[in-house]
């Protein structure tokens, strides 16, 4: 069994003293004793304080159907929530429609080792184009992604793609351990949004617990 909780800060700093944090519980565990394979399930929450939330509930079930071959598929219930407030409380969108909508998504994911040094991986996010409305049509762009990771003696190297609606962007990330219980990570991801930016981080490992850190800066697109 497997427990993961995180908790971020998004663009401190902005003009408007705006505090928007995300914050994530997930748990895994094995379900041998009735299935083969694992099961999951997570919340994940981004906020916006005293105005605007996205959570998402999930439940994920993954197994190996073949020697180097996992995988896996998850159900979705996706929420969104509008403060209350003076704005808000004038608008006849809300006052027509109420202050959040919910609704249902789909994903799919594979990972295949090629060998102890290459793995490669796929995901497909919001296969079912869920709509997210509350006055219109707002519907959840479809997305892809594939990666290659290549292990080092100490260490990895990563690459990308995702494409999202009419969009993409490209990550790369490296990862280096220090004596045996300490990681050094770096990592830069570009869009044709014009967004950019760079990531840095470590990480610790002290027996089954493993502690990460992370700072992200953008360097274009965002000011």
């Amino acid at each position: 069994p497997e427990l993961t909780t995180s908790y971020g800060k998004l663009f401190t700093g902005l003009g408007d003293d705006s505090r928007i944090g995300q914050g994530y519980f997930g748990l895994a565990f094995p379900a041998r004793q009735y299935v083969p394979g694992v099961i999951g399930i997570s919340w994940d929450e981004l906020r916006l304080s005293e105005a605007y939330s996205e959570t998402v509930f999930s439940g994920a079930y993954a197994d190996t159907i073949s020697p180097g071959l996992s995988v896996g598929a998850s159900l979705k219930y996706l929420r969104k929530t509008y403060i209350s407030d003076s704005y808000t409380a004038s608008d006849p969108l809300f006052a027509k429609n109420g202050y959040a909508k919910g609704n249902l998504s789909i994903d799919l994911g594979g990972l295949y080792q090629l060998d102890e040094n290459y793995t490669l991986a796929l995901v497909l996010k919001n296969i079912n184009h869920p709509d997210m409305g509350l006055g219109g049509a707002d519907r959840v762009p479809r997305q892809v992604r594939a990666g290659v990771a290549y292990r080092l003696k100490k260490g990895l190297v990563d690459l990308d793609i995702a494409i999202k609606g009419d969009g993409y962007d490209i990550a790369v990330g490296a990862e280096r351990v220090v004596q045996r219980n300490y990681l050094l990570r770096a990592g830069f991801r570009a869009g044709n949004d014009s967004k950019r930016n760079i990531s840095l981080g470590f990480g610790s490992r002290y027996g089954a617990v493993n502690f990460d850190y992370s700072f992200t800066l953008p360097i274009g697109g965002i000011a």
